[in-house]
C-alpha cells in the first residue's frame, strides 16, 4: 500500500487510551498504545522482538510492558529493561528493543508519527473546535470501513451525494441545489470546496436540531477542507435568507481517516455545534443522525463500491467523471505527488548512503607478530 509516512495519523481518541494495553493498526503496522502513570500516551511496536508475540496481550508493570510469552519487559522508549531468564534476572541482548513512535495528544486525539523523519509538531491539521469546550459542544465516535482510504476521502469531498445518499435526513431536496454556486481553491497543500445555496429549506435533521430553522427560507454555506492524507472538515452554516444573522446553525464535522490496510480504513468522526451548548438531549439526537449517515448510509455505499470494483485502484477502472468530481480528483492528484516526492527522497537518501559506504577506506587488519 502506498501512503505518506512522514505525517501524523490518529491512533485513537484520547478517551480510548488509558492504563491498559490496546492495539491499533496503522499502515499495516500493529501499534501498542497505553498511558504511563503520569498520564502521558505511549506508542510502541506491538511485536516482541524475541518470538514476535503480540505485546498488547501482556500486562502493564508500572510503566513497563511485559510480554505475555516469555515475560521480557520494555520501557516507554521501547528498550528491553528486564529479562527474567535465567533465574529471574538474565542478561539483556543489545538489540532487544521495539520501535517507539513519536506521539502528540491534541484536539482530543492521540496522533502518531509513522515516518523516519524528525516529527513536525506544527504539521497537525486544525481541529481546534473539538477541544474548544467554551465555544463548541462536540460528540465523537470511531468505526471501520472496508475500503481504501482514498475512496473514503472521495465520499467526504463530494457533497453532491448528500441529496441522494442522505435523502430525508441530512439532505434537502434536489430543488435546493439547482442554483448552487461552487468555489474551489488550493492554499498550500490544503484544498477547499465551498458551496452556496440561497433561499432554500434546511434539511430535515437540521430543522430538528434547531427549531428556529422550521418554516423559513435560509442561505446555506458548506465549506469542505481537506488536508493530506485524509483529514476533512465540513463546515455547515445556515442563516435566515437575506440577513446576516449567523446564530441559527453552525456545525463543524470532522472526518479523520487512518489507513489500516489496503482495504480497510478507520474513521474518527466528530460533530461540533455552536448552538444549544447546554442541551444534552441534542447530543443524543445529533449522534443518532451522524451514526446513521456515516456508519450506515456512507459505510454501506463505500463498502459496496469495493465489492463491485474488485480492486482499490479506481483509476484502473477508468471511471466516468463529472464536474463535481473536481475536488476528489484534485486531492488524489496532490496526494500522489506528495507520496512520489517522499519515495523519491527516500531513494536518493539510500543511494547517497550506499555511495558513502563504498567511498570509505577498508580498515587494515593489525599484523600479529
Amino acid at each position: 500500500m502506498k501512503h505518506l509516512k512522514n505525517t501524523w495519523y490518529v491512533a485513537a481518541w484520547d478517551y480510548e487510551v488509558g492504563r491498559h494495553l490496546m492495539m491499533r493498526e496503522i499502515l499495516d503496522r500493529p501499534i501498542l498504545l497505553y498511558r504511563e502513570e503520569n498520564g502521558r500516551a505511549v506508542a510502541l511496536s506491538d511485536i516482541c522482538p524475541h518470538r514476535y508475540a503480540p505485546l498488547h496481550k501482556g500486562r502493564l508493570c508500572g510503566d513497563r510492558v511485559e510480554c505475555p510469552y516469555h515475560g521480557l519487559q520494555f520501557d516507554a522508549n521501547g528498550q528491553c529493561v528486564h529479562n527474567p531468564h535465567p533465574h529471574g534476572n538474565g542478561p539483556i541482548p543489545r538489540n532487544a528493543r521495539v520501535r517507539s513512535y513519536p506521539v502528540i495528544e491534541q484536539y482530543g486525539a492521540i496522533w502518531v508519527w509513522m515516518g523516519e523523519k524528525e516529527p513536525d509538531p506544527n504539521a497537525l491539521p486544525d481541529y481546534h473546535f473539538i477541544s474548544d469546550t467554551d465555544n463548541y459542544r462536540t460528540i465523537r465516535g470511531v468505526f471501520d470501513i472496508e475500503n481504501h482510504y482514498e475512496m473514503v476521502n472521495d465520499n467526504a469531498l463530494d457533497l453532491t451525494h448528500v441529496t441522494f445518499t442522505h435523502a430525508g435526513t441530512l439532505g434537502a431536496g434536489l430543488d435546493n441545489v439547482r442554483n448552487e454556486r461552487v468555489v474551489r481553491e488550493r492554499i498550500g497543500n490544503t484544498l477547499w470546496c465551498k458551496r452556496f445555496n440561497d433561499g432554500i429549506e434546511a434539511g430535515s435533521d437540521f430543522q430538528r436540531f434547531n427549531p428556529a430553522l422550521v418554516g423559513i427560507k435560509v442561505d446555506k454555506q458548506q465549506n469542505v477542507r481537506w488536508d493530506p492524507p485524509g483529514y476533512i472538515v465540513i463546515i455547515i452554516r445556515y442563516v435566515q435568507a437575506d440577513t446576516e444573522d449567523t446564530h441559527y446553525t453552525s456545525i463543524f464535522a470532522g472526518n479523520l481517516l487512518t489507513p489500516i490496510s489496503e482495504t480497510r480504513t478507520r474513521m474518527f468522526w466528530s460533530v461540533s455545534r455552536t448552538f444549544g451548548l447546554q442541551i444534552e438531549a441534542l447530543d443524543h439526537a445529533m449522534r443518532a443522525s451522524a451514526e446513521l449517515a456515516l456508519m450506515v448510509q456512507d459505510k454501506t455505499m463505500i463498502e459496496d463500491q469495493l465489492r463491485l470494483m474488485g480492486t482499490t485502484d479506481l483509476e484502473s477502472m477508468r471511471p466516468v467523471y463529472i464536474a463535481d468530481d473536481a475536488t476528489p480528483v484534485a486531492a488524489r492528484r496532490l496526494l500522489k505527488e506528495l507520496i512520489e516526492a517522499e519515495e523519491r527522497e527516500e531513494r536518493e537518501q539510500r543511494a547517497a548512503g550506499s555511495a558513502t559506504r563504498r567511498a570509505e577506506p577498508e580498515a587494515t587488519p593489525e599484523r600479529v607478530t
